[in-house]
C-alpha cells in the first residue's frame, strides 16, 4: 500500500499533467471564436497554434468529455487525505468570485443590483431560483464562494431574467474546449453550471457575444468517470450587458462571515428529494442504529435529518483533526434526483466534532463519487437532540405530509412576486385510535428479538438479509427454498435439529459452552467435533499452542442471548513466529443463538 506521502505526490503529479495538457490547448480557444467570426481561409502554420483552417471552419479535437477522476488512486488519495478543493477541481465545480480583489471592493448601500426586477420569467436552461448552481469565471486561479444568500438569490433571479435568445444545436467538435481553458487576460469568460442525477449541465458565456450550453452525462468505466456530450447549443447574446449585470451584483456583495452554513450551502446539501436517512454510533468493529425502524421516534428521526440537521453544521475549524481515526457516527441521508438515480450523502462525525461528508451519486449500476466536504458541528448538541428524538419528545413535530402554499416574494422596492410552490410542512399528528393493535404470536416475538439481537450483535455479517430485505435461498434436505431473509433461514434451522431446542436455563458460560457441544456433536457428527477440539500440532524444534478455545461463549443482557460459536483450530509458535492455521475459515459462520431463562434456541447457523 502506497504511504500517506506518496499518494499525495501522486495526486499532485497528475494535476500538474492535468494543468501541462491546459496550457498546450489553450491557444486552440480564440482561433475559434476568430474562425467563426471573421471566416477566414488563412493557413495557420505557427506550432504553438495547435489548429488547422480548412475553407474557413477550423477543425479542433474537441476534449468535452474530458476524464473527470484521473484515476481510482488519485480519488482515494483525496478521500484518504480530505483535500476537498482537489476533489472539486477535478470536477469542475469552480465557486464564484468578483472580478475585483477583496481589497477594492467597496460595499455601499444602494446599487444598480439593488434594482433587479424579477419578471418571473424563467431561463431556457434551468429555473435558477430552484436550482442550486455555481457562477465563476475562467479566468480566476483562486475561488471564493464567501458572497451572502442575498447575493445569490440577485443572481438567480438576474439570470432568469437575462435575455439568453434563442439557441441553435451545434455538434460537439463546434464547442470550444473549455475545461482545458486558461482564460484571456482582456476579458472576462464567465462558467454556470448545476447538476441533477448523473448529468452535469454548464453555461460558458464569452466575450464574443456567444453562450454554449452542454450537457455531460457520466459513464463510469471501472474506476474511471467519463463525461462525454450529450446535448448542445448556442446563444448570441449581449456580452456587455450580462458582464455589467454580474458584476454589479458582485461588487454589492458583503460576504458572508457566519460560522455556520448559509441558506445557499444547506441548499446544496439537501437538493433533490428526501427518502430516508439513519444514524449509526461506531463501535470497534460494526456500528449500530442509534434509533431503529419503526415508531413514531424513527419517524421524528426523519423529519430531524431531512428539515434540522444540516442547520447544525458549521464550518470546518483549524484546531481539529479530520483524520478520522475518532469517528463516532455515521449520519446517511438518501435524496432522489431522477426517476434513475438517487442521491448519497455519508457524514463521518467524530468525537471531536469533525464531519467529513462524501458525496455519491446512485445509479442501477454504479456508485458516483461526487465530492468530499469537510465541516463541523457542536456534538454536544447533536447528541443532546439524538436522547431527546429517542425518548419521544419529537415524535409529533415532525412529519411527511406535503402541502401546496403560495408565498409572496418582494424582490425589489417596486416588485412584489406571488409564487405557488409545494413544500414539506409539518401536519398535525395522527388521531389515537382505540383499536388494539393485534397480539404478535409467541414466534413473532421470539423472531423479532433474534432480528434485533443478530444486527447488534453481528454487525454487517449477511445483515443485508436480515428481515426487512428479500432474497435468501438456501439448500435444504426439502430442496432449494427461498427464505428471504437469514433470520427465517436459522429459525428453520432451529425448527429441524436433531435435538429438543430448549436446553434449560443457561447457569454460566461454562454451562452454555457444554450444551452448544452437546448440538454440534449431533448435529455435525464425532468427526467434526474431531478436528474441532484436537491438540496443537508439534514439531521436532518447535513448540505449538492453541491460541483460542475450541467453543467461544458469549452472553448479551439487553437480549437475554448467549451467542456460542466454535472457532477454526489454529496454533501459535511459542517462539513468538507466525502462527500455523489449520482451517481459518471453516465454520466461521457457525452460531447458535440461545436464550438465557429458557435455554431455547431462538436461531443457528449449523449448515450453511
Amino acid at each position: 500500500m502506497l504511504k500517506h506521502e506518496e499518494m499525495i505526490e501522486n495526486v499532485h503529479r497528475r494535476i500538474a499533467q492535468y494543468e501541462e495538457e491546459k496550457k498546450m490547448k489553450n491557444s486552440k480557444l480564440k482561433k475559434l471564436f476568430s474562425a467563426n467570426n471573421n471566416k477566414t481561409e488563412a493557413q495557420k502554420t505557427n506550432e504553438n497554434e495547435y489548429t488547422e483552417v480548412v475553407s474557413g471552419t477550423e477543425n479542433i479535437s474537441s476534449s468535452s468529455n474530458t476524464l473527470r477522476i484521473v484515476s481510482s488512486l488519485a480519488a482515494a488519495a483525496v478521500l484518504v487525505t480530505g483535500i476537498g478543493a482537489t476533489g472539486f477541481l477535478l470536477h469542475k465545480n469552480k465557486a464564484n468570485k468578483s472580478a475585483l480583489p477583496e481589497e477594492e471592493v467597496i460595499y455601499t448601500e444602494s446599487t444598480e443590483s439593488d434594482n433587479i426586477v424579477d419578471s418571473g420569467a424563467v431561463s431556457p436552461f434551468v429555473d435558477f431560483r430552484q436550482e442550486y448552481f455555481n457562477l465563476w469565471l475562467l479566468t480566476e486561479t483562486e475561488y471564493s464562494d464567501d458572497y451572502s444568500d442575498e447575493t445569490y438569490d440577485k443572481l438567480a433571479v438576474f439570470l432568469n431574467n437575462f435575455n439568453w435568445g434563442e439557441g441553435t444545436d451545434i455538434e460537439e467538435k463546434d464547442i470550444p474546449d473549455f475545461h482545458n481553458f486558461e482564460g484571456n487576460d482582456n476579458a472576462r469568460t464567465y462558467g454556470i453550471s448545476w447538476q441533477k442525477g448523473d448529468i452535469w449541465y454548464y453555461v460558458y458565456v464569452t466575450e464574443y457575444g456567444k453562450a454554449y450550453y452542454t450537457a455531460e452525462k457520466c459513464q463510469p468505466d471501472g474506476n474511471n468517470y467519463y463525461y462525454p456530450i450529450i446535448e448542445s447549443s448556442v446563444y448570441d447574446i449581449d456580452y456587455e450587458a450580462f458582464d455589467k449585470g454580474v458584476q454589479d451584483i458582485w461588487n454589492s456583495n458583503v460576504p458572508d462571515t457566519s460560522q455556520y452554513l448559509s441558506k445557499r450551502e444547506q441548499k446544496y446539501l439537501t437538493k433533490g428529494e428526501f427518502q430516508n436517512g439513519m444514524v449509526e454510533r461506531c463501535k470497534e468493529y460494526n456500528s449500530d442504529e442509534v434509533i431503529s425502524e419503526g415508531g413514531k421516534s424513527f419517524k421524528a428521526l426523519q423529519g430531524f435529518l431531512r428539515d434540522d440537521f444540516v442547520g447544525m453544521l458549521q464550518h470546518p475549524v483549524n484546531d481539529i483533526s479530520y483524520d478520522g481515526n475518532d469517528k463516532l457516527y455515521n449520519v446517511a441521508c438518501y435524496y432522489k434526483t431522477s426517476d434513475t438515480t438517487t442521491r448519497r450523502l455519508t457524514y463521518y462525525i467524530g468525537s471531536n466534532g469533525s464531519v467529513s461528508l462524501c458525496e455519491y451519486e446512485l445509479t442501477e449500476s454504479n456508485n458516483i463519487p461526487t465530492g468530499y466536504t469537510n465541516y463541523y458541528i457542536d456534538i454536544n448538541e447533536f447528541e443532546t437532540v439524538l436522547n431527546d428524538i429517542a425518548s419521544g419528545k419529537y415524535d409529533d413535530k415532525y412529519s411527511f405530509e406535503e402541502k401546496t402554499t403560495t408565498t409572496t416574494v418582494t424582490t425589489s422596492a417596486t416588485t412584489t412576486v406571488t409564487t405557488t410552490v409545494t413544500t414539506t410542512e409539518q401536519a398535525p399528528p395522527p388521531e389515537e385510535t382505540d383499536e388494539p393493535a393485534p397480539e404478535k404470536t409467541e414466534e413473532e416475538k421470539e423472531k423479532e428479538l433474534l432480528d434485533t439481537a443478530y444486527k447488534s450483535i453481528i454487525g454487517n455479517y449477511l445483515y443485508y438479509n436480515t428481515m426487512n430485505n428479500d432474497g435468501f435461498e438456501h439448500m435444504t434436505d426439502e430442496g432449494r427454498i427461498d427464505f428471504k431473509n437469514v433470520i427465517n433461514y436459522m429459525v428453520y434451522e432451529a425448527e429441524h435439529l436433531s435435538v429438543e431446542r430448549e436446553l434449560g436455563e443457561i447457569i454460566d458460560e461454562q454451562d452454555a459452552i457444554e450444551k452448544a457441544r452437546n448440538v454440534l456433536l449431533n448435529e455435525k457428527g464425532q468427526e467434526y467435533m474431531d478436528w474441532l477440539e484436537k491438540e496443537p500440532h508439534h514439531d521436532p524444534e518447535v513448540e505449538y499452542y492453541r491460541e483460542r478455545p475450541a467453543i467461544i461463549a458469549d452472553y448479551y443482557d439487553e437480549f437475554d442471548i448467549w451467542v456460542v460459536r466454535p472457532t477454526a483450530p489454529s496454533w501459535k509458535r511459542t517462539d513468538g513466529q507466525g502462527p500455523y492455521i489449520v482451517a481459518l475459515s471453516e465454520g466461521a459462520s457457525t452460531k447458535l443463538f440461545i436464550r438465557g431463562h429458557d435455554g431455547k434456541i431462538l436461531g443457528c447457523l449449523l449448515h450453511y
